[in-house]
């Protein structure tokens, strides 16, 4: 039986990456560092996949703050006082 993974190649690992396909680069870019263990490349794109993860997470955070900071202030009994 050929395994599932057989397909993934750098090229389409890099291309799920260029695209913000961030979670089939992973997988991708983990496949072949089975293959390749250590591969300076594949472990710096692993690297680069967490990091725009963290600020994906970060940038969602903020937007969550912004939202509940606007909520809150159009309920605020004061705020049909400001201008």
């Amino acid at each position: 039986m050929k395994s599932k993974h057989m397909f993934y190649t750098r090229t389409l690992a890099d291309l799920y990456l260029r695209q913000g396909y961030l979670s089939e680069a992973e997988k991708a870019f983990g496949v072949l560092l089975e293959k390749e263990p250590g591969h300076p490349g594949y472990l710096s794109s692993l690297t680069l996949i967490a990091q725009r993860r963290h600020e994906e997470k970060k940038q969602a955070l903020v937007d969550l703050v912004r939202t509940w900071a606007s909520l809150l202030h159009k309920a605020s009994p004061c705020s049909d006082l400001e201008a």
